[in-house]
């Protein structure tokens, strides 16, 4: 069988044009006109329908390129519509509370502890003394 394959693939074709009555020169198939006209055309119809086939894939494939090119388009622009609406968020929340910080009121609230206690103290020790007096 593999030697019977082998001589086919190497086999080299042959071409006589033969009149009706003449004898074939070698063995082999005789077509006549229509035969070949039918094997030409089958090869032409396999081949346009290769093309067809390439011509729809690449199609198919470009419009599946082009429908996840738009995903990631409108994936990209809601991630940056995200990250704003989270920028302003947070440049409000650093706004507000800037507004209520309020350095001042602390620094008085221990300086009048301070006194407070100065002077409480101050009193005690007076009325100690006094006492013991």
């Amino acid at each position: 069988m593999i030697l019977l394959f082998s001589s086919l693939v190497f086999a080299e074709p042959e071409l006589t044009n033969l009149k009706k009555g003449q004898r074939a020169p070698y063995d082999g198939r005789l077509f006549n006109e229509e035969a070949v006209a039918e094997i030409i055309a089958q090869k032409e119809a396999i081949k346009n329908e290769c093309d067809l086939t390439v011509e729809y894939q690449k199609n198919t494939l470009k419009t599946e390129h082009e429908l996840e090119a738009k995903y990631l388009l409108a994936e990209l622009e809601f991630e940056k519509d995200k990250s704003k609406q989270l920028l302003d968020l947070r440049d409000k929340q650093i706004d507000q509370l800037q507004s209520n910080y309020n350095p001042y009121r602390a620094l008085w609230w221990a300086i009048g502890g301070f006194t407070v206690g100065t002077l409480s103290s101050l009193g005690i020790y007076y009325s100690v003394v006094e006492i013991n007096k």
